[in-house]
């Protein structure tokens, strides 16, 4: 039988893990190990992870790192640390539901070309009260494409494509890795099904409007109309897309390796493809507002916005407010 680990990095976060902990204990099929990786808590995290290893029906192994890591390197411990053929990624606020290892194990069997899986996840308030809204669902309305879907809390990764994906680069948030990599090499699939909560409050949502109740154009008015650091999202994604770019390359023979040296050159392609989209509309968004309209019409004739998902994309190029040099760092 397939292993199974949950890899789950905490700080701070005592107001909720316990709820997600006890939905650990709760599933159909129950993990072989959980490991946690805690960067720090000054809360009462550790003692209420400490209580829960001791009654728990499989292992936990609890790392208190030396020194605090962050979040991405936190995670990329934990990960590491696994032995699961199966390694899950948890937060620490959300609630898996009973069947969340079940399904998804056996999505792996179904399809043994996927190396990560990602499924989607339920909106809930603060109280934890669904709010009939998937984060899926939301990036979708919003015109973002699904190779940009991949909340590291809703993925899965086989172990073997640890190889590749370990250490995660330093510049690189690790969930925006861990999606676009195996997105990128075709063995990533989306599981539509909401297998888990995501839960709203101050500390994950300020700012985001993928957590709405229904996020559409008065969204992305609001937002982009009166956000000084908007645009800058695109700058971060292209920089993202280049290092993902340069790092893949880097890994060539890790890829191999993985019998994966087919998807490659495809994946390279691709990546510089969204390297000129993402290049293209950046420098549209240095333009006044009252100048962008014909830069607009020619993104949409040559397919560009197509290739974004929707008109939504154009509509935040009409209204982001210009772009500054210092707003885009170095390039």
């Amino acid at each position: 039988m397939t292993t199974v680990s949950i890899a789950m990095a905490t700080y701070n976060g005592a107001r909720f893990i316990a709820e997600q902990l006890d939905s650990f204990r709760a599933q159909t099929r129950l993990p072989d190990e959980l490991v946690v990786c805690d960067d720090g808590s000054i809360d009462g995290t550790v003692p209420i992870v400490e209580a829960f290893a001791a009654s728990s029906p499989f292992p936990v192994r609890l790392y208190r790192n030396f020194e605090r890591l962050g979040y991405s390197a936190n995670f990329g411990r934990a990960i590491g640390l696994c032995s699961g053929e199966i390694i899950f990624i948890s937060d620490q606020d959300d609630v898996w539901y009973p069947d969340k290892l079940a399904t998804i194990q056996q999505h792996f069997a179904y399809h043994p070309d996927a190396r990560v899986i990602v499924n989607d996840q339920a909106i809930c308030n603060f109280g934890g009260t669904l709010v009939g809204q998937s984060v899926l669902k939301n990036y979708r309305r919003l015109g973002y494409a699904d190779w940009e879907f991949g909340p590291g809390c809703c993925t899965a990764i086989a172990r073997d494509l640890l190889a590749l994906l370990l250490p995660f680069p330093i510049d690189v948030p690790f969930d925006y890795w861990t999606s676009v990599v195996p997105e990128f090499l075709q063995c990533r699939m989306i599981v539509e099904q909401q297998l888990q909560t995501y839960r709203r409050h101050s500390h994950n949502v300020s700012g985001s409007i993928f957590a709405e109740q229904r996020p559409g154009v008065r969204s992305i008015a609001r937002k982009f109309l009166r956000d000084p650091a908007a645009g800058t999202d695109l700058a971060i994604k292209l920089k993202m897309i280049r290092r993902t770019a340069s790092t893949l390359y880097q890994r060539r023979d890790t890829v191999r390796s993985l019998s994966l040296d087919s998807q490659l050159d495809q994946a390279l392609l691709r990546l510089k493809r969204e390297a000129a989209d993402h290049q293209a509309r950046l420098n549209l968004l240095r333009l006044p507002r009252s100048r962008r309209v014909p830069s607009i019409m020619r993104l949409v004739f040559n397919g560009t916005y197509k290739r974004f998902r929707s008109s939504h994309t154009a509509l935040k190029d009409l209204l982001s407010l210009p772009l500054r040099d210092q707003d885009l760092g170095a390039e």
